[in-house]
């Protein structure tokens, strides 16, 4: 006896197969999205990052702020920020320089140490100017905005402290 259903069972099969590809197509595209929205509209708008800065105030001092308070503050940051990233691309002319130093047969210390000394210490260096939007920042705080900053720097430790054990 054969058959007479409109729909083999190998019909089925593909048909099932194409909803489950297509289902988990659409679960993809929206966990792909709920990450991306949060990775870039949420982090890009509040998170603050750059020399100096990401290593001395945490990120869980800025999030326990309210939106308003933290743009304020983190305003004068974002234009340096940009001069700053502007400052580390520039700085390919030490780069090269020290390249050159590197390679004369008459190598010398005191011209690497001089050319690394500019980069990393001159008036015009990354750590210099981003310590200034460091100083700035720091200057606008309120008190207990201080204080939160303080107990986000010490949490922040003990943490680092717990994760070497």
């Amino acid at each position: 006896m054969t058959d007479t259903s409109p729909v083999s069972p190998a019909s089925k099969s593909r048909w099932w197969t194409i909803l489950l590809v297509a289902s988990l197509m659409l679960n993809l595209l929206f966990a792909g999205w709920l990450i991306g929205n949060r990775h870039w509209m949420r982090q890009g708008v509040d998170r603050m990052a750059g020399v100096t800065m990401v290593q001395i105030i945490p990120r869980s001092f800025f999030s326990g702020l309210p939106r308003e308070r933290r743009l304020e503050l983190l305003r004068n940051v974002r234009e340096e920020m940009h001069d700053l990233r502007e400052k580390r691309t520039g700085s390919s002319p030490e780069i090269l320089q020290l390249a050159e130093i590197l390679e004369r047969d008459t190598f010398s210390t005191s011209d690497t140490d001089r050319i690394i000394d500019v980069f990393s210490a001159g008036p015009d260096s990354l750590a210099v100017r981003g310590s200034k939007v460091l100083k700035d920042l720091i200057a606008k705080l309120t008190p207990q905005e201080r204080k939160k900053l303080a107990a986000a720097m010490r949490e922040r430790a003990e943490r680092e402290k717990n994760r070497k054990r």
